[in-house]
């Protein structure tokens, strides 16, 4: 795939393609950089139009490879797929969102995602990681109650037709609206997001690539790694994989949920050798916890 092969995925997805850099202004008032939380990194703004506030999130196109254009293409694809997909009504679901995106721009050297904005305040509210860093692990009816929501906003996604891979405790944001109140969770940073066939079988070989974070990704997606290397290693592409990825890192988010550790030694150790341990299954589960 070329460049202009990959811009023009984006092309197809963005709802607004924008002849300036300033253009962006004129539609969006800005209103800083969000600074915690799993939306970190974006911008926090504001809609003209209408009021709504929302987390920005900018992507430089300047050396951007195509096969990135076309899978962020493919992210808000999948998203667009849950949004449009009738709302669950049970009280469970009120409490596990996903912070999709809204509305897609495309600059002359960004793509702009304009993503639904997580909550920032509460008694408790911040990603999971920096919750698991102050507490060191959670207890287990904490852990209970949160895990379940992942779950259930990674099974919304899976009902709709979308697979994550990218559930890590770092794009999980946890609020409860009093101190001992009720969790609400909000999955973000969906850009590795996929769209998959409503009715395919959740064992269907049907995906592709190394995408998300090292420490959360299923086995069978490590290999991807290989391959893509410049000159690749592995000169056939390995086996497709399914959307059960995604519950290899559901499993991987709870063990270091209740541990505050992985199964898996990460410090003083590459990429390469990390993906390595996953991929050969040398785990060693004799932590404390």
């Amino acid at each position: 795939m070329s460049s202009d092969e990959g811009v023009a995925a984006l092309r197809r997805v963005a709802d607004v393609v924008l002849t300036s850099e300033a253009g962006l202004t004129e539609l969006y008032e800005l209103k800083g950089a969000l600074d915690k939380g799993s939306q970190a990194g974006c911008v926090s703004a504001m809609d003209r139009r209408t009021g709504v506030h929302y987390a920005l999130h900018e992507v430089e196109l300047g050396g951007l490879p195509a096969g990135k254009c076309a899978d962020l293409a493919a992210a808000v694809c999948a998203q667009r797929r849950i949004a449009d997909a009738p709302a669950e009504l049970s009280d469970e679901m009120h409490g596990a969102q996903l912070a999709l995106v809204r509305e897609v721009l495309l600059s002359p050297k960004r793509v702009l995602l304009v993503t639904e904005l997580a909550p920032t305040s509460g008694a408790v509210c911040d990603d999971l990681l920096t919750l698991l860093e102050r507490r060191g692990r959670l207890a287990e009816s904490d852990a209970r109650r949160v895990f379940t929501r992942i779950v259930l906003a990674t099974k919304r996604a899976h009902d709709c037709g979308a697979v994550l891979r990218n559930i890590k405790p770092e794009s999980v944001q946890v609020r409860q609206q009093e101190k001992h109140g009720e969790f609400e969770v909000y999955l973000t940073q969906l850009h590795c997001a996929a769209p998959v066939p409503r009715d395919a079988d959740a064992d269907a070989p049907l995906l592709t690539g190394l995408h998300g974070t090292p420490e959360y990704c299923a086995p069978e997606m490590t290999l991807w790694y290989w391959h893509e290397m410049v000159p690749p290693r592995l000169v056939e592409p390995p086996p497709a994989y399914s959307g059960k990825a995604d519950v290899w890192a559901l499993g991987m988010c709870l063990h270091v949920m209740l541990c505050g550790c992985f199964p898996f030694q990460t410090s003083d150790v590459d990429e390469e050798e990390l993906l390595r341990t996953i991929n050969t299954a040398a785990f060693a589960f004799n932590d404390p916890g």
